[in-house]
């Protein structure tokens, strides 16, 4: 298995963003956090605000391949100024490719010149495993890492109890 990042071909971009969109909706509705219809525009509000012609900078979106094959995507937001990046959508195949792509991530936003890197999870996210250790109430961080889990799906990773 050889998991690798590739940017998104412009002719994917399109269904990318009508899928990532109905993902948030569906992780923010399933969580509680929203009602469905004001997940559905919140989700629309998050993409749109940041893509909006001439916005896109920072904006890095991936295909997660395996072996050749997509196997998933990411979203990274860069920001230059707080020297930071956030993984704002994540949607490998499996738990195991998640987990192989986390890893690309991370070194992917280092060498955008991050010296962190957020991540929001919900539930439903397959992502493995920790990419980091450390120890908290809800959120687990590291000097590189920061994971928040939105509805504590994930209590080997957050520290909930749940």
């Amino acid at each position: 298995m050889s998991v690798t990042l590739e940017e998104m071909p412009a002719e994917r971009f399109e269904a990318w963003r009508a899928a990532t969109v109905a993902r948030l909706a569906d992780l923010r509705a399933a969580s509680g956090l929203r009602p469905p219809a004001e997940a559905a525009e919140q989700a629309e509000g998050i993409v749109a605000r940041r893509f909006a012609e001439g916005s896109g900078s920072g904006q890095h979106v991936f295909e997660i391949r395996d072996d050749g094959r997509v196997a998933g995507s990411a979203w990274l937001e860069v920001d230059d100024a707080a020297a930071s990046a956030m993984l704002l959508a994540f949607d490998p195949d499996d738990a195991l490719t998640g987990s192989r792509a986390l890893a690309l991530v991370e070194e992917r936003a280092r060498a955008l010149s991050a010296q962190r890197l957020n991540v929001d999870l919900f539930a439903q996210d397959r992502i493995g495993g920790p990419p980091c250790t450390g120890a908290g109430t809800g959120r687990r961080t590291c000097r590189w890492c920061s994971i928040r889990c939105r509805d504590h799906g994930h209590p080997g990773l957050c520290g909930s109890r749940r």
